[in-house]
């Protein structure tokens, strides 16, 4: 059987910067840094590959990659899930082609995906305005009552 997982939306964001994903999860106040090998893995998440295409997939883009990639994902995968950052696809959701990346991949050493958590900014990170979020996931402030258009 092939197990695939999504970001849990909306209360999770996150953003590709140079190789590193930045993840927030909005409804702990903890944010996340996902570095090594992480990047290919979240952006194959986000395409809803199975753990078996992950590890496929990171094994054509990384050279001298390690034995037991599938189980290498498989632990990572179990990392983010117990940090709340991703949840299993439900039955009937569309599995995309594993081969098509959103991140043009250089083929590069493999790296350990490592997930790094930060908990000091869990107090503004859970004010209130940052809960409206758009349609892209990013969050938006709350309009001010007391701010008038008309001034």
């Amino acid at each position: 059987m092939h197990v695939s997982f999504k970001i849990n939306r909306p209360q999770v964001i996150s953003q590709i910067i140079e190789g590193e994903v930045v993840v927030i999860n909005l409804q702990t106040g903890s944010y996340y840094s996902l570095t090594g090998t992480a990047a290919a893995i979240w952006d194959a998440l986000d395409r809803g590959a199975a753990t078996a295409q992950i590890a496929d997939t990171l094994a054509v883009h990384f050279t001298d990659c390690e034995g037991g990639l599938e189980n290498v994902v498989d632990n990572f995968l179990n990392e983010l899930r117990g940090e709340s950052l991703i949840v299993p696809a439900e039955n009937g959701e569309p599995v995309v082609s594993a081969a098509a990346s959103a991140l043009q991949i250089k083929r590069e050493k493999y790296a350990r995906p490592a997930l790094k958590k930060f908990t000091d900014m869990q107090e503004l990170l859970l004010l209130d305005p940052i809960h409206e979020v758009d349609a892209t996931g990013w969050p938006l402030a709350k309009p001010d009552p007391n701010h008038h258009a008309d001034q």
